[in-house]
């Protein structure tokens, strides 16, 4: 394979400062996130929901920029689009180019792996949060016999209705 020109290497290089900028910025989102999770501020929530979305519409539009510029890459250098990847591009740059695009590549990955480990504790942080709530409402609705309850035509039931869930009650 022909190493690739500074000039394909620069504007890679932007593809990737840019992709890493926005992964710190989700870093930042996904802080806030849980933040607004703990201290249950819902618009505070939807807000940076909002801004989560965003960032990754903008991610996204890069993504595409750099799978163009892969496919672009691969047919000028007459390589299987399939076996290319970040790394041998990386392995086959001048000198200078591998620094460069290297260090990229090891910050966007250390990021994305951030923004997964905090994805994953936001998500069993909402699952805390869900079961606590399931355990109130099954709590809440849980009828110890000592009330009568109404049942079917507006009937008073004397007889203790087991306990149930909230999507079993009917209204």
């Amino acid at each position: 394979m022909a190493p690739a020109s500074s000039a394909e290497i620069a504007t890679l290089a932007r593809i990737l400062t840019q992709e890493q900028r926005i992964y710190q910025q989700l870093l930042e989102i996904a802080g806030e996130e849980r933040s607004a999770i703990v201290e249950a501020k819902l618009p505070d929530l939807k807000e940076v929901l909002q801004r989560k979305q965003l960032a990754l519409a903008r991610l996204a539009t890069l993504e595409e920029r750099r799978l163009k510029w892969l496919g672009r890459y691969a047919r000028q250098h007459e390589l299987d689009m399939q076996a290319v990847t970040l790394t041998s591009i990386i392995d086959g740059c001048p000198a200078g180019d591998r620094q460069l695009l290297g260090r990229l590549h090891r910050g966007l990955r250390a990021r994305i792996d951030k923004v997964v480990e905090l994805n994953q504790a936001t998500s069993r942080l909402l699952e805390g949060v869900l079961k606590s709530i399931d355990t109130s409402l099954r709590y809440l609705l849980l009828d110890d016999g000592s009330t009568k309850t109404y049942v079917a035509q507006g009937r008073l039931q004397g007889a203790a209705v087991p306990s149930r869930q909230l999507l079993d009650c009917r209204v």
